[in-house]
This record gives structure tokens, C-alpha cells and sequence, in this order.
């Protein structure tokens, strides 16, 4: 899969850390966007990039898109980072999910 998306209550760079956290766990290597609130990680051929988005003051969403050697990430570490963000009470969305709540809370 090349995008998936979860939502978690926390602070953002809390969320940040976490996430960075979990990359750096895993064996991936990390860097932080210039905007602030993404992450990129990578490990051989695989390219994550991670973006952190505020939808009320402790309400985050984030998204999680791998931009080079998707087939190379295996089941597994998508099954890890998920496990690694569980304590921070999230919800993985599914598009269609992440459409509505973008229709009716930004329009």
C-alpha cells in the first residue's frame, strides 16, 4: 500500500517524537521536513515520508506515504509502526472516511 492515514489525540510534537521514535526503532533513518510537522525516513530502497497535520488544538491527523520501494515495504513494518502509535490512542482511516471529514469540517 502506498498511503495510509491515522488520526491520534496528542500534541504535535509530541506526535513528532513519537513517530521519529518508532522510524528510528525500526532502522530507518530520519530527517525532519523544513515545515515542521513532517518526517522523512529512510531505509535501503524504501522512502517514507510522514505528515502531521492539526485538525482541532488535540486532534491530529497524520499521513503516512511511501514515495520510493513501496513493494519493499513489507506488511510487517506497516504492522510495527502501527503497533508503535498505538498508546497514543489513534484510528487508521480509510480514503473514503478521511473525504467525508474533510468535506464537512473544512467547507
Amino acid at each position: 500500500m502506498k498511503e495510509k492515514r491515522f488520526t491520534a489525540m496528542a500534541e504535535v510534537e509530541s506526535m513528532v517524537e513519537k513517530v521519529k521514535e518508532i522510524g528510528d526503532g525500526l532502522g530507518f533513518r530520519s530527517e525532519r521536513g523544513k515545515g515542521g510537522w513532517s518526517l522523512g525516513f529512510g531505509k535501503g530502497r524504501v522512502v517514507l515520508v510522514i505528515e502531521i497535520m492539526k485538525l482541532t488544538p488535540t486532534l491530529l491527523m497524520g499521513e503516512v506515504k511511501v514515495v520510493k520501494g513501496g513493494f519493499e515495504l513489507e506488511e510487517l513494518q506497516w504492522q510495527e509502526f502501527k503497533f508503535g502509535l498505538n498508546n497514543v490512542g489513534l484510528s487508521w482511516l480509510n480514503a473514503n472516511f478521511v473525504s467525508y471529514f474533510l468535506f464537512w469540517n473544512v467547507g
